[in-house]
């Protein structure tokens, strides 16, 4: 069943293929038409609600790209027909391939300048992975903004000398449909180094240690939600 394979709201990224190659090639405005999967028809039928509008061919094949949390898959498909739905560009599409699963990175990185606080934590403060306490978010004492975020770790830049391995507490809010959600993390520093056009800048990379589930499924969905904005 496509709907145990695929969550609604997932995003899709849709190329041309050439009739003559049947290779993907791509729209002039970045290569890529993005939509959101807003209902399943049937199995081979699918509604989407695109960013803009745009013109379909509907003798022409596509491919699409659905990417549904951690995995994306790849199918193809003949436009059908357009419609407007409370004021959003709709398409119909009829899938005319088995669905592929793509392989991915683990953890989609993506841009993400937003505002962090963050505290060094004593190694010792872990027992393993798991940290015994963490600190009110108004005692961290740095703040500063981040570079990129994935579900496995984030980076952001300071002008504060952090070292490699280095276990850090961070904090950051991330904007979801029903509100502001705050995060408050621990992490071991993988990478730290200056940068290289800013002298008083350090580039640090952390990746999450002791993180549940629930938060990683949060910010997961979060990481899904900067993508379909870019």
């Amino acid at each position: 069943m496509i709907e145990e394979m695929i969550k609604k709201d997932a995003s899709v990224k849709i190329f041309p293929v050439g009739r003559d190659t049947g290779k993907i090639e791509d729209f002039d405005d970045h290569g890529i038409c993005r939509g959101i999967i807003r209902k399943f028809v049937s199995e081979t039928e699918i509604e989407v609600e695109l960013e803009k509008e745009i013109s379909l061919d509907k003798m022409s094949c596509y491919a699409i790209y659905i990417l549904s949390y951690e995995k994306v898959y790849l199918t193809y498909v003949y436009y059908r027909s357009s419609f407007v739905a409370n004021g959003s560009h709709m398409i119909s599409l009829e899938i005319v391939s088995p669905m592929e699963q793509v392989q991915r990175r683990k953890h989609q990185r993506v841009s993400c300048h937003a505002r962090m606080l963050f505290r060094r934590v004593p190694g010792d403060s872990f027992q393993g992975d798991l940290p015994q306490k963490k600190m009110e978010v108004d005692s961290l004492e740095y703040e500063d903004f981040m570079v990129d975020i994935s579900g496995g770790g984030l980076r952001f830049t300071t002008k504060r000398e952090v070292r490699l391995n280095e276990y850090l507490q961070v904090a950051f809010d991330i904007e979801r449909e029903g509100g502001t959600v705050a995060m408050s993390l621990f992490g071991q520093v993988v990478h730290a180094g200056k940068l290289r056009n800013e002298e008083d800048f350090y580039d640090i990379r952390m990746k999450y240690v002791g993180v549940t589930e629930e938060e990683r499924e949060q910010i997961i969905r979060y990481v899904f939600q900067l993508e379909r904005a870019e």
